[in-house]
């Protein structure tokens, strides 16, 4: 094989190989996907399992994309996963029509970059006699660089 020839074989390795890791690529919109929302039983806070007489417990877990850097500061690993959690957290909530619910806890995302946050998990206390269709997941966009993305969802009655 000639040298004009393996100099292009590994220039096309290295570009298959960036599209396969998933590199730290901006996304080009504010993004919230829900992956999942239901009731729970119970949840660890603290080590702690904790379960509240008379509410149930909804668990909300999502992906959030931003096309503005999360004020991550270069940090990496553990240090990372949290403060990502804590910034797109911080744009969450959990509506019953006009009432807002509490968020009683959340754990960081499963992966995150600079622009994403894969699996975050949230919880919310909502009244015993709510349904899992009465309920509205909102996230504000400003955490993801776009406060003109306003994003809700309310899981279809089954």
């Amino acid at each position: 094989m000639s040298t004009c020839k393996k100099v292009i074989a590994v220039l096309l390795m290295a570009a298959v190989l960036m599209g396969l890791c998933g590199c730290d690529s901006k996304p080009k919109k504010a993004e919230c996907e829900v992956i999942s929302m239901q009731f729970v039983d119970t949840v660890k806070i603290n080590g702690v399992t904790a379960k509240y007489e008379g509410y149930k417990i909804v668990e909300v877990k999502l992906n959030a994309y931003s096309p503005e850097k999360f004020p991550t500061d270069a940090i990496e690993g553990k240090e990372l996963r949290q403060k990502v959690f804590v910034w797109v957290a911080g744009g969450c909530s959990m509506y019953r029509g006009d009432v807002k619910m509490d968020n009683i806890c959340g754990y960081w995302p499963e992966k995150a970059t600079s622009y994403k946050a894969k699996e975050i998990s949230l919880y919310f206390r909502v009244p015993g006699d709510a349904e899992i269709n009465d309920l509205t997941f909102k996230l504000d966009g400003a955490v993801l660089g776009d406060p003109d993305y306003q994003f809700e969802y309310t899981p279809e009655q089954s």
